[in-house]
């Protein structure tokens, strides 16, 4: 999968969502406080990596990932991949992980089944 960091690009396009009527300005702030936004083609389909980055990944961190990469889809119209990344998950994170199909990386390695 090629992939790029997303800067001025994205930022422009999330204004022209915004100008569209497609999301709000705060949905807009929202999207632009992920981590990480990664875009890449995994199959023949752009698409986008959304990533919350914590060092005790917990499922507030899912939940807000699984959110923003909601948004991002909607302003851009492309798939998103909701993810988070760190050290170890915490509580009922692997759970909340699956029902909110969310993948998760732990020490750079992808875990669970999502």
């Amino acid at each position: 999968m090629k992939t790029q960091a997303i800067g001025a690009r994205l930022i422009l396009k999330l204004d022209d969502a915004q100008d569209a009527g497609l999301i709000t300005r705060q949905e807009r702030d929202e999207i632009l406080r992920l981590d990480v936004i990664v875009q890449g083609h995994p199959d023949a389909e752009e698409a986008y990596l959304a990533v919350e980055v914590s060092e005790a990944v917990d499922e507030f961190d899912v939940r807000r990932a699984a959110k923003r990469a909601e948004l991002l889809a909607k302003a851009t119209g492309q798939d998103v991949i909701p993810a988070v990344a760190g050290n170890e998950l915490v509580g009922n994170t692997a759970e909340e992980a699956t029902r909110c199909n969310v993948a998760c990386f732990l020490d750079g390695r992808r875990v669970g089944a999502v």
